[in-house]
């Protein structure tokens, strides 16, 4: 029992199987392998960027949408005092 051995699973050598680093390749042994802790962590980012984008997106639109109508009301201002200025 206290010679059980397991492979690494960044390099593949043998080490012992109560291991928390590889002594060949230094890397942290967790109970699951770095693959699963990869796809978790793609999983998270993938629902941080779609909520990111379900609330952004429409939020930006809005603003856009705010700054046309401030940029559309302040131009018909400009126009119509430089309008009343040449008469």
């Amino acid at each position: 029992m206290a010679n059980e051995t397991k492979k690494c699973p960044f390099c593949g050598e043998e080490i012992l199987a109560v291991a928390k680093k590889c002594k060949y390749c230094g890397e942290w042994i967790n109970n699951t392998t770095s693959k699963d802790n990869y796809n978790k962590n793609i999983d998270k980012y993938i629902w941080i960027i779609t909520i990111a984008i379900v609330l952004c997106v429409p939020m930006s639109f809005g603003v856009a949408c705010l700054i046309g109508v401030i940029g559309g009301i302040v131009g018909h201002i400009i126009k119509e005092t430089q309008k009343n200025k040449f008469k």
